[in-house]
C-alpha cells in the first residue's frame, strides 16, 4: 500500500513540475533554470529553449522529490484517506482475530 501511495506522489510531482513550465509558457513568462533565463518570444531556435524547459523540469521534479523523500512515514501517509482506511481495517480484522 505504501508503494502504491509513493508511486502516486512521484507522478505527481512529475505532472506538477510539467504544470509549473506550461504555466509560465502560457502566460509568456521566462523559463527561469539554474544559471540562465531564456525568454520564450524571444527565441529563434528551439534548441536552447528544449534544454531550458528540460533543466527546469529536472530541477523542479528532484527538489519535489527530494521534499518528500525528507518526510517521515507519518508525514507521508497519514494524510493519505485510503491508507488510514487500509490500516484501520487491517487492525479491527487484527482485533477481531485475536477475541
Amino acid at each position: 500500500m505504501r508503494q502504491c501511495i509513493d508511486l502516486t506522489q512521484f507522478a505527481k510531482c512529475h505532472q506538477d513540475s510539467i504544470n509549473l513550465i506550461r504555466e509560465d509558457l502560457i502566460q509568456s513568462r521566462p523559463v527561469v533554470c539554474r544559471s540562465r533565463t531564456v525568454l520564450p518570444f524571444a527565441i529563434k531556435s528551439y534548441s536552447p529553449f528544449q534544454e531550458q524547459a528540460v533543466s527546469r523540469y529536472e530541477q523542479a521534479t528532484s527538489d519535489k522529490l527530494e521534499d518528500y523523500e525528507r518526510k517521515t512515514s507519518r508525514q507521508k501517509y497519514s494524510a493519505e484517506l485510503k491508507y488510514r482506511g487500509y490500516r484501520e481495517d487491517i487492525w479491527v480484522r487484527a482485533m477481531f482475530t485475536l477475541w
